[in-house]
This record gives structure tokens, C-alpha cells and sequence, in this order.
């Protein structure tokens, strides 16, 4: 006789996907870095999204992923013409925490008006080494682009120096059976 089996949720622990600007307000023509980053309660070693930016307001200009979490890319994170950015990796290492980069994203603004940066998509996946994927709520962002707000001059650090091979290694890729 089996008791008190109950069912399990389709998704195990939680996790936040948000942005961080370094102003609400910024001046039409400013240049500034938003980083994405992830808050977690448990450890999580793989990451997907696609970021929604309006392109009327605001135009990509590239992405900085050297103080990110991440260390294994699936490609270059990608902007496209339309508005849409998509990214994904994994971690060696395991996050759990507040804060976690996993990239910097850069834009230079084009007119008034409030731009908002939205997660199309998020996912979050637990270092468990069975891919399960974890609960994530993503957040959005609101920048307002306006007169006499500060003009930023985006100081930009570059991604300049090669990384540091440790390991190498084939390995059959977890995403794509083929």
C-alpha cells in the first residue's frame, strides 16, 4: 500500500531574470549598458532568452559578456533588426545568489518616449545534470528617454582579452540530439 505520494510541480525552485539600467531617466543620443541578471534559490548552470527592445527608441549596439556567469555560449548573443536580442549558455559552475551577470547588453537611444526592454522568453535550467528546468519570472524594464534628463556617455569596458582554455573537450550537445 503506497501513501502520501503526492505529485510533483512540472517545475522545481525559482528564479528571476531582470534588468539593470544605470538610470530611469537618460537624455535622447545617450549611450549606456544594461546588464541582464538572474537571482536564484537554487543552483542553476544554464540559461536562455530573447529580449524585446523597441527600435524606434532605442538601437543595439553590442554586447560585453566578460564578467558573465556564463562560460559556455551558444553562439554570440545575437541582436536583430526588429527588435529582438537572443542569448544562451551555460555554466562550468553552478549560481546560486543574487545578482548573477549573464550579460551586458549595449544601446544608444534614438528619441523621447519611454523604451522597454521585455523577455520574450526566459529559462532558467537547474545544475542538477538532468536538465529540469527551473520556475523563472522574468522582469521587465522601463527607461524613459526625455529632455534635461542626464546624458550618458556610456564608458564602455572592452571584452579584449582572450579566454583562458582549461579544459577541452567533445561533448554531445544537451539542446540538439543531431
Amino acid at each position: 500500500v503506497l501513501t502520501g505520494l503526492r505529485a510533483l510541480p512540472a517545475f522545481a525552485s525559482s528564479a528571476t531574470l531582470y534588468f539593470e539600467a544605470p538610470a530611469e531617466r537618460v537624455a535622447p543620443f545617450s549611450e549606456f549598458e544594461v546588464k541582464v541578471l538572474v537571482d536564484s534559490t537554487a543552483a542553476l548552470n544554464a540559461y536562455s532568452a530573447t529580449i524585446r527592445y523597441p527600435v524606434h527608441l532605442l538601437e543595439f549596439t553590442g554586447s560585453n559578456n566578460s564578467r558573465s556567469i556564463i562560460n559556455v555560449w551558444q553562439g554570440q548573443p545575437v541582436g536583430f533588426e526588429s527588435g529582438v536580442l537572443k542569448f544562451g549558455g551555460g555554466s562550468l559552475a553552478p549560481f546560486d545568489g543574487k545578482a548573477g551577470e549573464l550579460l551586458a547588453l549595449r544601446f544608444r537611444t534614438k528619441g523621447r518616449g519611454t523604451a522597454s526592454l521585455t523577455f520574450e522568453s526566459a529559462a532558467t535550467y537547474l545544475a542538477d545534470g538532468k536538465g529540469t528546468k527551473a520556475e523563472t519570472e522574468p522582469k521587465e524594464l522601463a527607461i524613459a528617454i526625455a529632455e534635461g534628463a542626464p546624458r550618458l556617455t556610456a564608458n564602455l569596458a572592452s571584452d579584449e582579452n582572450p579566454p583562458e582554455i582549461s579544459f577541452l573537450a567533445f561533448v554531445k550537445d544537451p539542446f540538439n540530439p543531431n
